[in-house]
């Protein structure tokens, strides 16, 4: 059975987290499965903002990424990239 691109997207951001926010996610997971039945779109944004800050403070500061920085600023320079 293929999976939903929204299952496999969720599947591949839970592998990058931390093995400390994934084991906390997985615990909250399991101890609170009915709160995702009455949860808002909003309380999902910032549940995962939340689980995901571990991982992107991670990334962000890792300084084998910094090659990212030259890019973007390359192509902004260009103009290939909106400001937001």
């Amino acid at each position: 059975m293929q999976t939903a691109p929204q299952t496999q997207a969720l599947i591949l951001l839970f592998k990058t987290m931390p093995a400390q926010t994934q084991k906390e996610f997985t615990e909250w997971i399991t101890e609170h499965p009915n709160e995702w039945e009455h949860a808002t779109e909003e309380d999902d944004k910032k549940y995962w903002l939340n689980a995901t800050s571990d991982a992107i403070e991670q990334i962000w500061s890792d300084p084998q990424e910094d090659i990212w920085d030259e890019i973007y600023k390359k192509h902004k320079e260009n103009g290939r990239l909106q400001t937001v």
